[in-house]
């Protein structure tokens, strides 16, 4: 339940912060190829553990030289897979995982349309049932279908535990302090702010705390 307004500030401080579709690789599938749920499922895979760009890379060679719909995923040989992927990094990995998936879809055990109609929490739990998907991987999923969730990746947790959001680094207890922090309706614009923040001054080493738009909201900062 919504009951602090912290959410409300940093929004507020960080509104300034420019990015662009290319900047967030699901962003850039829903803009360039339509808002289809396998196909963000796949780049948010694509996306674990590397950069944007990289993945953007990837689905875009995965797109032209095989074609992100199951049929033509299950149907390709792993190695075709792989080198496609291969500028997302661990993708041998990430190939066996996207296959895998895309066999789901096609045998029904993997149903989009199911999925909408499962409550969030069952909804999370099935998703990472999945090899491959985790609990991130199935927020970030039901964030871009609308359900009330948020997904923390590694700059969401750094900045929200920095902040003092949350004193546990943990991923359930992040969660679970952003989604008190921020109103439901913000869910999406929090995500990406906070990851925004991370990138720009929240820096894992050497944070830019002089300059961060949170500096007077920042436990870490004020500390220092």
């Amino acid at each position: 339940m919504y009951v602090s307004k912290i959410g409300d500030l940093i929004l507020e401080k960080t509104r300034h912060l420019k990015y662009s579709s290319k900047d967030f690789i699901v962003f850039w599938v829903e803009e360039n190829y339509g808002r289809d749920f396998f196909k963000l499922l796949v780049s948010i895979v694509l996306s674990q553990n590397t950069s944007d760009k990289n993945s953007i890379r990837a689905y875009n060679n995965l797109e032209k030289k095989i074609g992100v719909v199951p049929e033509k995923i299950a149907s390709a040989k792993l190695k075709e897979i792989e080198e496609a992927i291969k500028p997302a990094g661990l993708y041998r990995q990430k190939a066996l995982v996207i296959k895998q998936l895309a066999e789901a879809v096609l045998n029904k055990k993997l149903d989009f349309s199911r999925l909408k109609k499962m409550k969030l929490e069952e909804a999370r739990k099935y998703l990472a049932s999945f090899k491959g998907v985790g609990f991130k991987t199935a927020d970030l999923l039901l964030q871009l279908m609308g359900r009330p969730t948020i997904a923390v990746d590694t700059h969401a947790m750094r900045v929200a535990v920095r902040l003092g959001l949350s004193s546990r680094r943990s991923y359930d207890s992040v969660r679970k302090a952003l989604l008190e922090a921020f109103n439901l309706r913000d869910y999406k614009e929090a995500h990406v702010r906070l990851i925004l923040v991370g990138r720009k001054y929240c820096k894992p080493k050497r944070p830019k705390c002089s300059e961060c738009p949170l500096k007077d909201l920042c436990d870490y900062s004020l500390r220092k």
